[in-house]
């Protein structure tokens, strides 16, 4: 009967977040700080409602909540569709893998990136939809519409955008601590997520770097955002000279980018090459985790 009344309770208090996103919907349609306001808050209680919620119900709760916020924001479609959808997927996601004691990268990243894909995928269903270019209004409100460099980087400030919002919805989740570190460090899988996230963002920086540079931009966003984030959850394994070690890789890595960006054809794809010493860094990583389980062992 207890565990029947807790499931209650969480239902009931993530009912009242999912009408918390509703109402920060309601002010981004109508004011332009509200829409500042909405890029955090609503996967804020996003993420506060899937960390309280069981599991099952989450598909509700997104649902539930999308609805709301399509309902309360009608008459602004752009809004809806552009702000809320996202911020509530990106925030559930948060919070759910959150309570499966991911450390705190891992969330933030994946929510950043599924808050990034929709709210990409909302820009042609909006112009197609009311002909409205919600990136054309983006660079205008942050006064960038006449930077060309602003504009042949519009999908990096998108993520930028949806990076932050992530990162202060975890700040206002859980302030500035990473309580589940200590469990996540003991296991395998999450201590070679870093290494080899931020090697597969490097190579997919190559990739992409002739095809559409301002895409490369944001891999290079993400690993260089792991990168910090490994460092948090390896402070306890690592002494001085590995820090060190680090350092001269990463500096290798520099050198070798600067050789290499008077041979590119242009600074954009020069500025690709920076994913050099990230993936040397990376294969250092996995070098010294491999090292650090055999001594263990």
């Amino acid at each position: 009967m207890g565990e029947k009344r807790k499931e209650v309770h969480a239902i009931a208090t993530s009912a009242m977040l999912s009408c918390l996103c509703a109402i920060s919907a309601t002010l981004a349609s109508y004011f332009v700080w509200g829409s500042l306001l909405a890029l955090f808050l609503i996967p804020f209680f996003s993420s506060l409602a899937a960390y309280k919620m069981p599991n099952k119900f989450l598909p509700i709760y997104a649902l539930a909540s999308c609805s709301f916020c399509l309902l309360f924001s009608f008459h602004e479609l752009s809004s809806a569709l552009f702000t809320s959808f996202p911020g509530v997927l990106g925030g559930t996601l948060y919070g759910y893998l959150r309570k499966k004691e991911c450390p705190i990268g891992y969330p933030i990243l994946l929510g950043s990136y599924i808050y990034f894909a929709f709210t990409l995928l909302s820009v042609p269903l909006i112009e197609a939809l009311i002909g409205r270019n919600m990136m054309e209004d983006g660079l205008w409100i942050l006064g960038l519409n006449e930077n060309q460099t602003a504009r042949e980087l519009t999908l990096l400030i998108l993520y930028l955008f949806s990076l932050s919002s992530m990162l202060l919805a975890s700040f206002f989740s859980e302030g500035i601590r990473v309580r589940i570190i200590e469990k996540s460090e003991k296991r395998e899988a999450f201590l070679w997520g870093y290494p080899i996230f931020i090697a597969l963002f490097s190579l997919l920086d190559f990739a992409f770097c002739y095809v559409l540079p301002s895409l490369c931009y944001v891999f290079l966003c993400s690993a260089f955002f792991l990168l910090i984030c490994s460092y948090i959850l390896y402070a306890k394994m690592m002494k001085l000279f590995h820090y060190l070690i680090d350092g001269f890789f990463f500096f290798i890595g520099i050198i070798i980018f600067a050789l290499l960006y008077p041979l590119c054809p242009n600074d954009y794809i020069g500025g690709c090459l920076l994913g050099i010493p990230f993936l040397l860094f990376a294969i250092f990583k996995m070098f010294f985790l491999w090292r650090y389980q055999h001594q263990k062992t």
